[in-house]
């Protein structure tokens, strides 16, 4: 899936409505590496490797 068409925005508010509901909403940081994926600037391999160095230094 094109990770900067709109479809995939839609997947994700989605997918992140439905993680609020459960009480595992994803930081703001993580959100913020997300609008980079969808923008082209960040890879999703690249926001993964934040969120897990984030919970290596215990920012998370």
């Amino acid at each position: 899936m094109d990770v900067q068409s709109e479809e995939f925005r839609q997947e994700m508010r989605s997918e992140i409505g439905s993680l609020a509901l459960e009480g595992l909403a994803p930081d703001a940081e993580a959100l913020a590496d997300l609008e980079l994926v969808m923008q082209g600037k960040l890879t999703v391999e690249e926001a993964k490797q934040n969120v897990f160095d984030r919970i290596r230094n215990g920012k998370i």
